[in-house]
């Protein structure tokens, strides 16, 4: 398994969450999931998927790390970035316009959401449990 770490500003940090779309997207693919069948999504929907506050490697999951969690322990946990690279994966996948969304929520503290054209600006970690 390969885990590089990057010390990037934030338009290139921004910019990385593309490539973890992307990289979703072929997960989704390879594991076969049906069209119409967005388990990310009806996780966090459903309370299987919790968002949990960043964590200090700040390890990006993949759609395919949180997917396996929910397979092996019926739940799972992830960040604003993991949460929202996987959903907008999952739209994308289903031909549902989405991309990730970043912006400064606090002096120092950077929000990554789902952005869609159906229906608008999506937050996953706050619909996963995470305090106002």
């Amino acid at each position: 398994m390969i885990s590089p770490r990057f010390k990037l500003g934030t338009e290139e940090a921004a910019n990385l969450l593309d490539g973890l779309v992307s990289v979703g997207i072929s997960q989704i693919h390879k594991a076969k999931i049906p069209k119409g069948v967005y388990p990310i999504l009806s996780g966090v929907q459903s309370g299987r998927v919790r968002y949990e506050r960043y964590d200090p490697d700040e390890h990006w999951q993949s759609w395919r790390e949180l997917y396996q969690q929910i397979q092996e322990r019926g739940k799972a946990r992830g960040d604003c970035e993991d949460l929202s690279a996987a959903i907008v994966a999952e739209l994308t996948v289903n031909g549902i316009e989405a991309r990730t969304y970043t912006y400064n929520s606090a002096p120092g503290l950077y929000h990554v959401v789902v952005w869609t054209r159906r229906w608008g600006l999506l937050d996953p970690s706050r619909a996963a449990g995470m305090e106002d």
